[in-house]
C-alpha cells in the first residue's frame, strides 16, 4: 500500500534534486552574524489542509541546524535522521503508527568525495531498492532505481531518469519505468521565475496506463515559499492522493558556513515534502 504513495513521489524526482532552488534568499548576509556562521531561515511549521481538514507538521532540529525529526499527524508518520561527521546524512527511518500496522521504511546512504553515489533501502520488510547516480561536471545527470518486492506474488521494477538543466537548474526529468514486461514513461517539468525560483511543477505520463498526473503551484513571500498547492494525482494502483494546500512559517537559526548549503537543501525538500529517496540527502 505504501509503495503506491511513494511511486507518485518517484515521478517528482527532479523536484528532490534541486539543491536550494527557491531558497537563494534564505541566507541572511547579516554583518552582525557570528564569525563563521550565517543566519538561515528554517521551517517552523507546515499547516496542511486536505479534504477540509487542517493539520500541523512538527519539525525538530539538531543544534547544527540539520533536521532531527519530522512528525506528520495525517498518517501518524515520524521521520528521523542520522548524520556522519561532515553533516551528510548517514541513515533515515520513516515510521508509521498503528493505523498502518507500524509500517517502516529504512535507508542508508553512500558518499564519495562529497557526492551521493548510492542509496539502499527497505520498505515494510517486503520491498528492497537500490538507487545509483551518475554525475557530469559536478551535476547529477541520471539515476537508476532497482526495486524488488515479495507481496502480491512478488515483482521487480527498474526506473531510469535523465535530467536536463537550464541556467544551473534542473528543469526537466525524463523517466522510463520498467515493471515486469511493461514499460511506462513520464516527464517532470519545472517552471522557473526570473530569480530561479520554481513556481510550478508538473508530471505527466506518456502511457495512459501509467494512470496519473501531478501538478503543484508555488507562491513566495520575501524570497521564501509561503504556500504550495498540489492537484490530485492518481497512481497506477488507485491510491488517490487528494488536492492539498501547504502554508509555511519560518524561524531564524545560526548555521556554520560549512553546513549552510546542506541545511538549505533540506529545507527545500521539507517544504515540498516530496518524500523521494533523496529528499534529505543533498
Amino acid at each position: 500500500m505504501k509503495r503506491n504513495r511513494k511511486w507518485m513521489n518517484v515521478l517528482c524526482f527532479a523536484l528532490a534534486l534541486i539543491v536550494g532552488v527557491g531558497f537563494t534568499a534564505m541566507v541572511s548576509m547579516d554583518p552582525a552574524a557570528a564569525a563563521g556562521k550565517k543566519t538561515v531561515y528554517v521551517v517552523k511549521s507546515i499547516k496542511i489542509t486536505e479534504n477540509g481538514k487542517t493539520t500541523t507538521t512538527k519539525v525538530k532540529y539538531n543544534k547544527n541546524g540539520t533536521l532531527k525529526s519530522i512528525y506528520d499527524p495525517r498518517e501518524d508518520e515520524t521521520m528521523t535522521f542520522k548524520y556522519g561527521k561532515e553533516g551528510q546524512i548517514k541513515s533515515f527511518k520513516d515510521a508509521y503508527g498503528a493505523r498502518y500496522n507500524n509500517w517502516t521504511e529504512k535507508r542508508s546512504y553512500t558518499w564519495k568525495k562529497g557526492k551521493l553515489t548510492k542509496i539502499k533501502g527497505s520498505r515494510g520488510g517486503d520491498d528492497t531498492y537500490t538507487y545509483t547516480f551518475k554525475y557530469k561536471k559536478g551535476k547529477i545527470v541520471s539515476s537508476k532505481d532497482v526495486e524488488k518486492w515479495k507481496d502480491n506474488g512478488g515483482g521487480s521494477r527498474t526506473l531510469n531518469s535523465k535530467y536536463t538543466y537550464k541556467k544551473g537548474h534542473i528543469t526537466r526529468s525524463n523517466n522510463t519505468d520498467k515493471v515486469g514486461k511493461a514499460t511506462f514513461k513520464s516527464t517532470t517539468n519545472q517552471k522557473l521565475d526570473k530569480k530561479g525560483n520554481v513556481i510550478s511543477i508538473s508530471t505527466t505520463p506518456k502511457n495512459q496506463r501509467f494512470g496519473g498526473y501531478y501538478t503543484a503551484k508555488i507562491k513566495y513571500k520575501k524570497g521564501r515559499v509561503s504556500s504550495m498547492e498540489t492537484v490530485d494525482w492518481i497512481p497506477p494502483y488507485g491510491d488517490n492522493i487528494p488536492k492539498c494546500t501547504k502554508r509555511i512559517t519560518y524561524k531564524k537559526i545560526k548555521v556554520k558556513d560549512s553546513l549552510v548549503k546542506k541545511v538549505k537543501a533540506q529545507q527545500w525538500k521539507l517544504v515540498n515534502n516530496s518524500n523521494t529517496l533523496t529528499d534529505f540527502a543533498w
